[in-house]
């Protein structure tokens, strides 16, 4: 049996947000986070019923009408929130633990080339399965700490297959979402705790290609690993953001507002 690729990191990044759960204030709890439309609490609440998910916890849920719910994924990621809303902190916290403990042990279980349900309707492998597990809890973790102001594990395993994700999705974002044309190339310079450069150049196809930063580039991105991150996940609009462009800023404009990889 070969174990699930990336199970630590994914303890790694479930059991820190478990960690800092632990030391919200009352106040904490309320916080608005940079995901739309939770709050501390509800990214909580989200974070364990996804994973109650993985593990074949699907009560039925009544969930209403809301303006920001308009896909079967929309409304798997809803339910989790609502059904909690009302819950103390100190139960979802043990839920919280709970969850942990026992999807901790069930990936210790696991082989990594084993098919399991997707909430996309499809079956995948836990290896894949864990990967995108780990963009959503890595994320919801950083929207955690930069609620409540405890900044930390922008390098972390997590962090680690997050960017390795990300730079997977780039050639794809840069020529069909920002339409960047055949014979452009659009350089990434991001700097921080997980800093890469990488040149994306469109090919006479239109088809995005992934090569070492060198030569000539249409336009420059600079920017950090956490605000790239942050663009990547939707926290943050690219007309804010702090990225600097060298070159032609129409199409840096376009590529930073179509950097968005999750649902």
């Amino acid at each position: 049996m070969a174990s699930p690729k990336h199970a630590d990191a994914w303890r790694h990044t479930y059991g820190a947000s478990l960690q800092l759960a632990h030391q919200f204030s009352p106040a904490d709890w309320d916080r608005r986070t940079e995901c739309p439309a939770w709050s501390v609490r509800d990214i909580v609440s989200h974070l364990v019923g996804a994973e109650q998910w993985v593990l074949g916890d699907r009560p039925e849920y009544d969930l209403p009408d809301l303006d920001h719910v308009r896909t079967d994924f929309d409304r798997w990621t809803e339910v989790h929130v609502l059904q909690r809303r009302d819950v103390p902190p100190a139960t979802l916290l043990a839920e919280f633990q709970e969850v942990y403990d026992r999807r901790s042990a069930q990936l210790a279980a696991q082989d990594g080339a084993d098919e399991v349900p997707t909430p996309w309707g499809f079956d995948a492998p836990v290896d894949h399965a864990v990967a995108t597990r780990i963009y959503d809890c890595w994320t919801h973790e950083q929207d955690l700490r930069r609620a409540v102001g405890r900044p930390g594990n922008l390098d972390s395993p997590a962090a680690r297959v997050v960017r390795s994700q990300l730079l997977h999705a780039l050639p794809r974002l840069v020529a069909r979402e920002a339409r960047a044309e055949p014979g452009q190339v659009v350089r990434l310079e991001v700097t921080g705790q997980l800093s890469f450069d990488t040149d994306i150049a469109v090919d006479p196809d239109g088809l995005g290609v992934a090569r070492a930063s060198t030569g000539h580039a249409s336009v420059v991105l600079n920017t950090s690993w956490e605000t790239f991150a942050r663009l990547c996940s939707g926290r943050l609009p690219a007309n804010r953001a702090p990225v600097t462009y060298l070159g032609n800023v129409e199409l840096g404009l376009r590529v930073a507002q179509s950097l968005i990889v999750t649902p």
